[in-house]
C-alpha cells in the first residue's frame, strides 16, 4: 500500500503547477505520440482500460521519437499512440519549440484499441481516452468564478443601457392640473385649490382680453 502521507509535501507544489497547466490552450493535434525505448507490448493488451497517472511528455511528429535521442530506429521499443483532447501544447514555453511537445495531464482514463508489432522490434499501441466511471482530477480552481468576471459584450451591455432608458421614460408620469374654485372679493381673488385658500391681490394680475 502506498502511503498517501508522504504527498503532503508536495500538495502546494502541485496545486501552482496544475493552475498553470489547466490555464494552457488545448493543443489543436487529436493524436498524440510517447515513445519509451523497450517492450510494453505485454503490459498493454487489447481491450484494457487504466488510468494514466503521469504527467507526460509527448509530441505531434513520429519522427522526433526516431531520433537517437528518444527510442531510434531499431531495438526493442514502444510506441503509444493517444488520442485525446486534454492534451497542451507547450511549443511556446519548451527548449525545444521544434519538437512540438505536449503535454499530457495525469488522471485521464485510457482504452486499448489495438497493439501491432512489427520485425525490427517497434511496438505500437494505439490508445483512445473515455470517460472514467467517476472523475480522477478536479480542477484546481473553479472555473464558474473565471466565467463570471468576463467583461459582458456589446450587444448585451447596448441591450440593457436601451431598457434603463426605456424604463426611466416610463416612469415618468404626467400630474394633471389640480382643480380649484375662483372668486373676486374686495379687490382680491381668492383660489381654492386642495381645499386651501390661496390669496392674490387683483394688482399684481396681468389679464388680457
Amino acid at each position: 500500500m502506498a502511503n498517501r502521507r508522504k504527498l503532503l509535501p508536495w500538495f502546494k507544489y502541485l496545486k501552482l503547477f496544475l493552475t498553470a497547466f489547466f490555464k494552457l490552450p488545448p493543443t489543436e493535434y487529436q493524436t498524440v505520440w510517447r515513445g519509451i525505448p523497450e517492450d510494453l507490448s505485454t503490459l498493454y493488451p487489447t481491450g484494457k482500460e487504466f488510468t494514466w497517472w503521469g504527467i507526460s511528455s509527448c509530441t505531434s511528429s513520429i519522427s522526433v521519437l526516431e531520433s537517437l535521442q528518444y527510442v531510434g530506429t531499431s531495438g526493442a521499443r514502444t510506441m503509444f499512440s493517444i488520442e485525446t483532447n486534454n492534451g497542451k501544447l507547450i511549443r511556446s514555453h519548451s527548449y525545444f519549440p521544434e519538437e512540438n511537445e505536449i503535454l499530457l495531464p495525469l488522471g485521464i482514463y485510457l482504452k486499448v484499441i489495438d497493439t501491432s508489432s512489427s520485425v525490427n522490434g517497434l511496438h505500437v499501441i494505439h490508445l483512445c481516452e473515455i470517460l472514467p466511471s467517476y472523475k480522477m482530477l478536479a480542477h484546481p480552481f473553479d472555473l464558474s468564478q473565471w466565467q463570471q468576471g468576463l467583461p459582458e459584450s456589446k450587444s448585451s451591455s447596448h441591450t440593457s443601457s436601451s431598457q434603463k432608458k426605456e424604463e426611466k421614460y416610463s416612469t415618468v408620469s404626467v400630474t394633471p392640473k389640480p382643480s380649484g374654485q375662483v372668486s373676486s372679493t374686495k379687490g382680491k381673488l381668492i383660489c381654492i385649490v386642495k381645499d386651501e385658500k390661496v390669496s392674490i391681490k387683483k394688482q399684481h394680475l396681468l389679464m388680457k382680453y
